[in-house]
C-alpha cells in the first residue's frame, strides 16, 4: 500500500518535470517571436490649403429705410400706391391738394415781371445820368440816388427770382415721390386727411430688402489674431465670402460679401460688428430674422491635418500621436495643434508630410513595438 502511493507521487512528479521542461523560457520567446505583427491602420500625411472660417449668429437689418413725410402742407388728394406693394425711386406716392401753390407761383412769377420792368426804367435812368454828370448838367448826387435806385431793385429782383423758385419747388412737393425703391408699408392717412409740413407722424415707410445687410458680433480677440497671423504671412487674404445658414440648417442660396467691420469695440462684450451683404432679389429675407453667417478670413497653405482621433495626450496634457517609422516601428511624436476642420486637427508642428500616423489599433500598441500597417485616406480615418 505505502508503495503504491510512493509510485503514484514519483509519477506525478515526473509528469510535472516534464511539462515545466516543455515550457522553457526559449521556447516561450520564440513562441512570441513567430506572433505575427500588431495590426494598425495609418494615414499618409499630405499637404493641403485650409480656409479659415468663422461661424456666428447674426440678425439682418434693411439695407435702406425712408420714412415718407410732407414737404408741404396741404389736403391728400390721391394715395398712388398698392400698400405692401415695391414701389421704384421717384415713383409718385401721394397727390397733395395743389390750388394754393399754384396761386402762390402765379403770383411770384407777377410780382418778378413787374419789378424787372421797373429795373430796366432805373437802369436807363443811371445811364442818362451817367452821361450828363460828364457835361456837368446834374450834379453827383443825382447820380448817386440813380444808382442806390438801381441796386435796390437789382436786389429786389434777386429776392423774388428766389422766391419764384421756392414757388415751383411747392408744386414740386405736391407730388409726393419714393426716394429709394423698396416695399412701402401700409399708409397712415387716407385721401381728404390733413398733412403738414414736416409733421412728426410719416405717411408711409419703405424698406430696402435688395441688397439686405447681416450684422454679427465677432470677437475682438479672434478678428486681432488673424490679421496678426496675416501680417506675418502664416495666412493669406482670401476674398471676403460669406455663407448663411437658416435655423432649420438650410442654407441660403447667395453667398454674401462681408462689407466692413466696426472700428470700435463693444465695451461690455468686447465684440467687434461685422457687416455681411447678401443679395435678395427674391425678398426671401426680412429684416429682423436670425441666422448663422459663416464667414471666410484666411488661406493656409501647405497645412497637415490629422483625424481628431489619432490625438492623444500625455499625463500633464502635452498633445501627441504614434507614427510608423521606416522600418514598421511606433513612435512617438509630440505636436502642436491650432483649430479644428470638421473632424480634424490643424497641426502647426511636430510632423511632416509623408509620416505615416496611426488612427486605428492605438490600444494595442506601445512604442518601440512593430507594427503591420494599412494605409487608409483621410475620408476613411474619419
Amino acid at each position: 500500500m505505502k508503495f503504491s502511493r510512493f509510485f503514484t507521487a514519483m509519477v506525478l512528479l515526473g509528469g510535472s518535470v516534464l511539462y515545466l521542461s516543455a515550457c522553457s523560457p526559449q521556447q516561450s520567446e520564440t513562441a512570441n517571436q513567430q506572433r505575427p505583427p500588431q495590426a494598425v491602420d495609418v494615414i499618409t500625411l499630405v499637404a493641403t490649403d485650409v480656409l479659415f472660417t468663422q461661424s456666428l449668429p447674426a440678425r439682418s437689418i434693411a439695407s435702406k429705410k425712408s420714412q415718407i413725410r410732407p414737404q408741404v402742407s396741404g389736403i391728400i388728394m390721391q394715395r398712388l400706391f398698392d400698400e405692401g406693394s415695391v414701389v421704384a425711386a421717384g415713383q409718385p406716392l401721394y397727390q397733395i391738394d395743389p390750388t394754393v401753390y399754384e396761386a402762390n407761383l402765379l403770383s411770384a412769377e407777377a410780382a418778378i415781371a413787374e419789378n424787372k420792368a421797373n429795373l430796366q426804367e432805373a437802369k436807363a435812368d443811371l445811364s442818362r445820368y451817367t452821361k450828363l454828370i460828364k457835361q456837368k448838367l446834374v450834379s453827383q448826387q443825382d447820380l448817386d440816388i440813380a444808382q442806390a435806385q438801381f441796386d435796390s431793385l437789382e436786389a429786389k429782383v434777386g429776392v423774388l427770382e428766389a422766391a419764384l423758385y421756392k414757388a415751383r419747388l411747392n408744386i414740386q412737393y405736391t407730388n409726393v415721390l419714393a426716394p429709394i425703391e423698396g416695399r412701402i408699408s401700409k399708409s397712415s392717412v387716407t385721401e381728404g386727411a390733413l398733412v403738414v409740413e414736416q409733421q412728426a407722424a410719416a405717411l408711409a415707410e419703405i424698406t430696402q430688402l435688395d441688397p439686405i445687410y447681416f450684422d454679427l458680433p465677432m470677437a475682438n480677440d479672434d478678428l486681432r489674431r488673424i490679421k496678426q497671423r496675416i501680417a506675418t504671412g502664416e495666412l493669406e487674404k482670401v476674398a471676403p465670402i460669406a455663407e448663411l445658414t437658416f435655423s432649420d440648417g438650410e442654407k441660403y442660396l447667395h453667398d454674401g460679401e462681408v462689407k466692413f467691420n466696426e472700428v470700435q469695440t463693444d465695451p461690455s462684450t468686447d465684440t467687434v460688428s461685422i457687416r455681411v451683404e447678401f443679395s435678395n432679389p427674391d425678398y426671401i429675407l426680412l429684416p429682423g430674422m436670425f441666422g448663422k453667417v459663416t464667414v471666410h478670413q484666411a488661406k493656409r497653405t501647405n497645412s497637415i491635418l490629422i483625424p481628431q482621433k489619432s490625438l492623444l495626450f500625455s499625463h500633464d496634457n502635452k498633445p501627441y500621436v504614434y507614427i510608423v517609422d521606416s522600418s514598421s516601428t511606433v513612435q512617438q511624436r509630440f505636436v502642436a495643434i491650432d483649430r479644428a476642420f470638421g473632424a480634424s486637427w490643424l497641426v502647426l508642428n511636430g510632423l511632416e508630410v509623408g509620416d505615416q500616423v496611426i488612427v486605428a489599433g492605438l490600444q494595442k500598441i506601445s512604442i518601440g513595438m512593430t507594427v503591420a500597417a494599412s494605409d487608409i485616406n483621410q475620408q476613411q480615418a474619419g
